[in-house]
């Protein structure tokens, strides 16, 4: 089949990817879950609209999962946010959350969900993960365009958004302030490095070729320092278990991992590597 585009995401330990694609608007949307030890697919779904956002819940039960937005007959644009079982692969609830959503995203505890929304709207919308009916609220400032959210600890998150790094307060959606500002592109990323308290930011301040800059902020976002990557790292992912960014070089054709705590960087995967990881998942399909 061909795709338009096809996302992936690990659970927090690894041992689960969930893999989504999109073909086009008038086609279904596929989802599936891989299990990495053996390789095989735990279960697939399809879904009537584009899936534009996915993620697992801090404990890897729960998959969060938002869609492109469609237009109703009464003028408005409606999107889901629904909700799978991780073991099952069961859809078990859903909220028609608005306009297209940009990233979905859980807090610290599983507290709360994320939904980061898209065009038109560019609010980020807080709801009760525990009853998708709790609305906590609106966090926007000024029409700003916000690309990504990540969870501090119990009271804050953090989102990216144009003119810099965001926090706030779920308490009181009205109050922010800007804790990294500067030109930001929508590819960058935030991570909550928790066992070092430690907020990571991949800034790709120079653009996607030259490889970014990542930033290490404490918990009050006080600036740590910066290490440059000297070449492409693109989709970076996060492993917890392992303290471990991961990305591509897409010139390369090849998956580097950047430790965190060590600071080293280093190839993981090579092409060839890559290639028969790839056919393996494919007989096992």
């Amino acid at each position: 089949h061909y795709y338009l585009s096809v996302d992936m995401h690990a659970n927090m330990d690894c041992s689960k990817i969930l893999i989504t694609t999109s073909s086009g608007q008038s086609s279904t949307a596929i989802g599936l879950q891989i299990d990495v030890e053996s390789g095989n697919i735990d279960w697939m779904f399809e879904h009537s609209k584009q899936i534009s956002t996915s993620t697992y819940s801090q404990d890897s039960k729960i998959i969060a999962i938002g869609t492109s937005y469609e237009k109703k007959d009464s003028g408005k644009y409606v999107a889901s946010l629904f909700m799978i079982d991780s073991e099952s692969g069961e859809f078990t609830s859903y909220i028609r959350q608005g306009q297209s959503m940009r990233q979905v995203s859980f807090s610290e505890n599983d507290q709360y969900i994320h939904s980061v929304l898209g065009w038109p709207h560019v609010d980020t919308y807080v709801w009760g993960a525990d009853s998708l009916n709790e609305y906590i609220g609106a966090f926007g400032k000024d029409q700003t365009a916000f690309y990504e959210s990540c969870s501090i600890d119990k009271n804050r998150f953090v989102s990216i958004g144009q003119g810099g790094v965001y926090l706030w307060n779920y308490e009181t959606p009205s109050d922010t302030k800007i804790v990294c500002s500067g030109d930001i592109p929508s590819k960058n990323r935030l991570f909550n490095i928790r066992d070092n308290q430690t907020v990571v930011y991949v800034d790709y301040i120079s653009g996607m070729k030259t490889g970014p800059l990542i930033k290490y902020f404490d918990y009050s976002f006080n600036h740590k320092k910066d290490v440059q990557i000297g070449h492409q790292f693109n989709e970076v992912e996060f492993s917890l278990n392992r303290n471990l960014l991961t990305g591509v070089n897409y010139n390369r054709d090849e998956m580097y991992c950047f430790d965190i705590v060590t600071e080293s960087f280093e190839k993981y995967l090579t092409k060839s590597e890559i290639n028969q990881i790839v056919i393996k998942a494919g007989n096992n399909m």
